[in-house]
């Protein structure tokens, strides 16, 4: 456990009130989420009994999000979905903005997690629509990195780089220099996946320099791994070996067993390329067995790691020439990272299999590895197809979803510019009425027979329009206040409504009729008829289908 969560289990132990505790469990769940997902989901659901003992919604719906999490952390997606999509309902019930823009960037994690790149910049950017207004700036930087992660994924470095320095413009304002660290460190990931080593490198050093907080330690232990691969890969061994043992020294201490063990299998990678096979056979062997100690702990995580060290092994037998044993060893990878869906993990499996079967003669079981090669070089070369038309696709959806915001703004302004022009129409007509009735007594008093029955009919009209100006006022009222996220959600279903249209939207999800609405407008019902047409052909020109009951369509949008 890191020292973070040695400070919250402390905390936890001296809780005074259910409260407290519900905060520290809370807490507790969030910070072992990754690195121990099934004792974190233990803590979620004390977690989630107390807060509903409590009848504390709010705090259900955080227990519910840090459940989704630590579900996700054990590879559960459909599971942390549905308890995201229940902490995400409550916090809307609530009106909670900092809450929902909290389980926006957990779905997103989610999402990029099963590589879904839209839905995982939808929900960021619905994240960061929450955030706005709030006091949420690290939850406004994560939603940023989390934004860039997914752009790095699909290969989109100028965009991510773009999105980090957006995230770093906020963290100034915050004046941590932990998360300052963090954004540089997702800098050097991307620009060692660019292959640029070197930058990776001395960017990763600088990141280094500002863990200076116990909150990144998991962040700090993380850098030194990437340092000291980066200088395996550019042939410094023996910088490489010092800042591995540095690295597991530090992890050992802070309780981080995964990256511990990560560093143990860098440094076993150094003693293999110094040519010492039978020690860094035994620094894999340690790191695997410890892995398999932690059974289902870690996750997705634990079992991608397992998965290379296996592979690791299974080279150095091969390398110490007992090929039995490597090819024992090969084979599990084949079929444990099938399981996790690791397709370049199994191509180097197949092509050691393939080289062992060749040297000894045997050709039929060779070739059978060789045709596994291509066809995960085909599936390689298909995901990287796919990956480039998602990276296309989610590009237009961003652009298509300013454009959208674009047409909704025109269109509340379109619309306040009609109140307003209502508005005065209603203050002249307000002044004409008054005068008539200022007028119309003292012509009652002067007229006589006809003339009074005219002046009379003529009070009588006066009065019906009184009344009408007086129900239109009170529409225009109701119209400025009517659901702004209704107003958006409907634009976004239809943007080709006009102003007038939306008004009527409007007046029918309050459940006016035809007859009521022209009377509202003094205009003829058939004109609002035709104009309820004209509606649900656009709607139904944008792929949905109101059916004959329109209020009950617009009812649930």
């Amino acid at each position: 456990m890191s020292a973070l969560g040695d400070f919250l289990q402390v905390r936890l132990a001296a809780a005074a009130n259910h409260y407290d505790r519900l905060a520290a469990l809370l807490e507790l769940a969030g910070d072992l989420a990754l690195t121990d997902p099934a004792e974190g989901l233990a803590h979620a659901e004390r977690a989630m009994e107390l807060a509903r003992s409590a009848n504390d919604r709010a705090a259900q719906a955080g227990a519910y999000r840090e459940r989704g999490l630590c579900l996700l952390g054990l590879g559960e997606t459909e599971r942390s979905l549905a308890d995201l999509g229940s902490a995400r309902e409550i916090y809307k019930d609530l009106d909670d903005a900092a809450g929902l823009a909290g389980v926006a960037l957990a779905l997103g994690e989610v999402r990029l997690y099963l590589g879904h790149y839209r839905e995982a910049v939808a929900h960021y950017q619905s994240g960061l629509a929450a955030a706005e207004g709030t006091d949420s700036a690290r939850v406004t930087v994560a939603l940023l990195q989390g934004m860039a992660n997914v752009y790095a994924a699909m290969g989109d470095h100028e965009q991510a780089f773009r999105l980090y320095e957006e995230a770093v413009q906020h963290v100034r304002e915050l004046n941590d220099r932990g998360m300052t660290g963090a954004l540089i460190s997702d800098m050097a990931l991307l620009a060692m996946a660019r292959g640029d080593n070197r930058n990776a490198l001395d960017q990763f050093r600088a990141a280094l320099g500002l863990f200076d907080d116990h909150r990144y330690d998991r962040l700090m232990v993380r850098t030194r791994c990437n340092i000291a691969n980066l200088l395996y890969v550019l042939d410094d061994l023996d910088g490489a070996k010092l800042e591995a043992q540095r690295a597991w020294h530090i992890a050992r201490s802070l309780g981080e067993m995964r990256q511990a063990l990560i560093a143990m299998s860098t440094l076993g990678n150094v003693l293999e390329k110094e040519g010492d096979i039978a020690t860094a056979l035994e620094h894999q062997e340690r790191a695997l067995a410890a892995l398999t100690a932690m059974g289902a702990n870690g996750g997705a995580e634990n079992r991608r790691l397992q998965t290379v060290l296996l592979l690791n092994i299974a080279n150095l037998y091969r390398k110490l020439g007992d090929s039995e044993q490597a090819v024992v060893l090969a084979q599990e990878v084949t079929q444990f990272a099938g399981v996790g869906g690791e397709p370049a993990v199994r191509y180097r499996a197949h092509e050691m299999l393939a080289e062992i079967y060749e040297r000894r003669r045997d050709l039929e079981r060779a070739l059978f590895h060789m045709k596994r090669m291509n066809a995960l070089r085909e599936e390689t070369c298909n995901a990287e197809r796919e990956r480039i038309a998602a990276e296309m696709q989610a590009r237009f959806d961003v652009e298509r979803m300013k454009q959208t915001q674009e047409l909704l703004e025109d269109t509340l302004e379109r619309i306040t510019d009609d109140n307003r022009a209502v508005g005065l129409t209603l203050i002249k007509l307000q002044g004409l009425i008054s005068h008539f009735e200022r007028e119309l007594p003292r012509l009652r008093g002067l007229c006589t027979g006809e003339a009074l029955k005219c002046v009379r009919a003529l009070q009588a009209e006066v009065r019906k329009y009184q009344e009408a100006a007086d129900r239109q006022e009170h529409l225009v009222e109701v119209l400025l206040h009517v659901d702004r996220e209704f107003v958006q959600r409907l634009v976004k279903c239809c943007p080709e409504l006009t102003g007038k249209e939306l008004i009527t939207c409007g007046l029918i999800r309050l459940g006016l009729d035809s007859k009521a609405i022209a009377e509202l407008e003094h205009v003829d019902v058939r004109a609002i008829d035709k104009r309820r047409e004209r509606i649900r052909a656009k709607i139904r020109d944008r792929g949905a289908d109101p059916g004959d009951d329109l209020a009950s369509f617009l009812m649930q949008i």
